[in-house]
């Protein structure tokens, strides 16, 4: 409700009879739309008022920042769980789950690798040659149409690839994780003897 300063209206307002606001309270010419329904009575004060500052200046949005936010978040939930601490409780390398040795040629055993976001690859076949070991991604075999397994020109199992890495450099990065890993907890599961 607007008051009266002394008895008068505020500055700028002019009292219509009946002690409401009149039509013309600003001095702008512009007639009320609740005067205009309600006949020119019964209209409050107060939302005269608001329509004349709401229509003279107009609301902008603001939207609020991404710190704004968080702040009021905080404010509202308490503060979030510490992200560092949750990415700690994760490993950050990949973990050998299991290691199945199978020498045939130039492999050596199958390992099961968990990944640090939680996929685990089951039947890694892991290779060596020359001196050097490495590891594959699982893959499947190429069947001919009455379901035997394809050779390749050399005459060996021919193999589908089912997953890839993006790059030469993740394949050979991930190679190097799992013998390592191999290394550590089977010293002699990939000697040039095999065992």
């Amino acid at each position: 409700m607007i008051r009266s300063v002394g008895g008068r209206a505020p500055s700028g307002i002019e009292r219509g009879p009946g002690g409401g606001l009149a039509e013309n309270d600003i001095g702008n010419g512009n007639t009320h739309p609740l005067s205009e329904i309600a006949g020119g009575r019964n209209y409050s004060p107060l939302a005269d008022l608001r329509f004349r500052l709401v229509s003279r200046w107009p609301v902008m949005a603001i939207r609020p920042t991404a710190s704004e936010l968080r702040h009021a978040e905080a404010a509202t939930w308490g503060p979030r769980p510490n992200a560092e601490r949750r990415t700690a409780q994760r490993p950050r390398t990949i973990a050998l789950i299991a290691w199945r040795p199978l020498v045939k040629g130039a492999l050596r055993g199958f390992a099961t690798v968990e990944l640090p976001i939680g996929l685990k690859l089951i039947d890694c076949p892991v290779l060596l040659s020359n001196g050097k070991a490495w590891a594959n991604l699982p893959s499947k075999p190429v069947l001919d149409r009455d379901g035997r397994q394809k050779t390749d020109a050399n005459g060996k199992p021919a193999f589908a690839a089912i997953l890839e890495w993006r790059s030469r450099k993740l394949s050979d990065r991930f190679s190097e994780v799992v013998t390592a890993a191999i290394h550590q907890m089977y010293p002699s599961a990939l000697d040039e003897a095999g065992s």
